[in-house]
């Protein structure tokens, strides 16, 4: 059996400026794997010669109609059949670029799935964020094996629906599922392995002359960053200032910073987590109602629990809600009784932190005291974790990188 074949999806007759960078990329980094091209039955397409060493597999056209059908195509056993000579399958779509030839590494490490890094939407309403599916490596006895068991696994799942349309979050999903052995690796490795629109300065600080295998989305997301690049390998691209791109470095910048502190915090080597909650005024000993069960009401839950802090409830207006891994924690209505009954309230929202810090106030609920705000103790915690790496009390190999990207600000 050989160890990986790359494949390239591809629906259009003509490629345009970064298809074709793409493209000459695979041929120079990859030419020794077996290359194919995935496309529509009809498809005839003029990609002057640049494809001439690759195999094709052609397939009903009727899959590459839209996001959604390209999503069922790659949740379909027959399309990994079509593989069933190669270890692995490297996804590489037209707007992803490989930098390096790692690809034989990171098939040693044996994961089912990496996807590059991403965020927002669903990944954000698991809390799972390995990951997209355009730039992705996938070992085709185990997608194929979790493909099989698809609908048995949807059945625990209230997010079926959306799951059928993205094929990469089901994935994602499953490697979540410590009852599904469908292993993916974290943030660290994926973000080695791919960078996507969301973590691209993080990735540049984080691996100065070491770029990952690959990006994806790159012309699309922080071109600015990513152009220089690219020029520096002997391409010929358009200017920044002719390509409309969006910047999210500034945003990518605090979304990580928070996520290292919860990270690193919750698997911190330290014989006393209470440490990490010191001068925040939040006691181990007594049970705290999470007041807003959304995405940062999730990673409140996931840091206070790993730090021994106990969840009594959750108080939030969709009292049908149930959270993904947190579904035994009751959720009620916020009404004056619901907030009375609680010893302690942490507040979980960034949109409507003022509103609420206001309602409680007007309760007679004192912050610091009797109501605390999420953002509060995760920078707290963030101030402890390095106090704790510079005192030498954490033996973490991260601490370099932590403070590389300024989570010690």
């Amino acid at each position: 059996m050989k160890k990986a074949a790359v494949c390239v999806p591809v629906y259009k007759p003509f490629l345009n400026t970064f298809e074709e960078v793409a493209l000459r990329q695979i041929n120079a980094v990859l030419g020794g794997y077996d290359r194919y091209l995935v496309l529509p039955a009809s498809l005839s397409y003029h990609y002057g010669g640049l494809c001439d060493q690759f195999k094709e597999i052609r397939i009903d056209d009727s899959f590459f109609e839209s996001k959604e059908s390209y999503s069922q195509l790659l949740l379909s056993v027959d399309f990994y059949r079509s593989f069933g000579d190669y270890e692995y399958i490297l996804i590489c779509q037209t707007d992803a670029l490989v930098f390096n030839d790692k690809l034989s590494m990171f098939c040693d490490m044996g994961y089912d799935y990496i996807g590059a890094p991403s965020r927002g939407g669903m990944y954000d309403e698991m809390g799972m964020y390995v990951g997209n599916g355009g730039l992705s490596l996938r070992k085709v006895d185990s997608v194929t094996r979790i493909l099989h068991e698809q609908e048995d696994v949807l059945k625990h799942s209230t997010m079926g629906d959306a799951f059928r349309s993205a094929e990469d979050v089901f994935f994602t999903y499953c490697g979540g599922r410590e009852d599904i052995k469908f292993d993916v690796p974290d943030i660290m490795i994926a973000q080695s392995f791919a960078a996507e629109h969301n973590f691209n300065e993080c990735l540049l600080k984080l691996c100065i002359n070491n770029l990952p295998f690959g990006t994806h989305y790159w012309p699309q997301f922080n071109y600015q960053v990513w152009y220089h690049i690219v020029r520096e390998m002997g391409y010929s691209v358009p200017a920044p200032s002719a390509v409309k791109y969006i910047d999210s470095t500034l945003d990518d910048r605090e979304w990580w910073k928070d996520y290292c502190c919860r990270t690193y915090a919750i698997k911190a080597n330290v014989h006393d987590k209470r440490l990490l909650l010191k001068d925040s005024g939040i006691e181990q000993e007594e049970a705290c109602a999470i007041w807003g069960g959304g995405v940062i009401g999730v990673q409140c839950i996931e840091l206070l629990t790993a730090l021994g802090i106990q969840i009594e409830k959750i108080i939030d207006k969709k009292s049908k809600r149930k959270l993904f891994r947190y579904s035994d924690i009751p959720v009620i209505k916020p009404d004056i009784d619901s907030f009375k009954s609680s010893r302690i309230v942490v507040i979980s929202s960034t949109k409507y932190e003022s509103e609420m810090c206001n309602e409680l106030d007007t309760m007679g609920f004192v912050r610091g005291t009797s109501y605390f705000v999420y953002s509060d103790l995760l920078t707290c915690v963030r101030q402890n974790y390095i106090r704790l790496l510079n005192d030498g009390k954490i033996v973490d190999g991260r601490m370099d990188a932590l403070l590389s990207i300024g989570c010690n600000e």
